[in-house]
């Protein structure tokens, strides 16, 4: 395997390619949520920001789920990106990104106050553009 930062320097090259490009690696982009290097999963998390909405949404499970991510910086990363979903990809999901604040998994999420408020930030953007305010 690739060092890791080939492997982050990879995803930052996708990153820049054209929508269409990028839409084709979105498969490879999502299997680096699982990469062992944190570094890694953050990278991807950017580039998969820039996929076309379409290819955006057909990935949303995969981009919340590194809500749950172990690495701080990872979990930020992913607090941020779902945002760029269609209001109707994002309300899926926000019940989830709620859950993992409360309940069982709330000690996974204590450790920084910012992360909290990213959190609670994208929640009241994305009730407010589906109110449309």
């Amino acid at each position: 395997m690739p060092h890791p930062r080939t492997r982050r320097k990879s995803l930052r090259a996708l990153a820049k390619l054209p929508d269409e490009a990028l839409a084709t690696h979105a498969l490879a982009i999502v299997g680096k949520l699982k990469d062992s290097n944190e570094g890694v999963r953050q990278a991807a998390m950017k580039a998969l920001a820039k996929l076309p909405a379409e290819a955006f949404a057909a990935n949303a499970p995969a981009i919340v789920g590194m809500l749950e991510d172990s690495n701080s910086g990872v979990r930020h990363a992913a607090v941020k990106t779902p945002a760029k979903l269609p209001d109707d990809a994002f309300a899926d999901h926000a019940e989830a990104i709620v859950g993992m604040l409360e309940g069982e998994q709330e000690s996974q999420f204590s450790a920084t106050d910012d992360y909290k408020l990213d959190v609670k930030l994208l929640l009241t953007e994305a009730l407010r553009r589906r109110r449309g305010a």
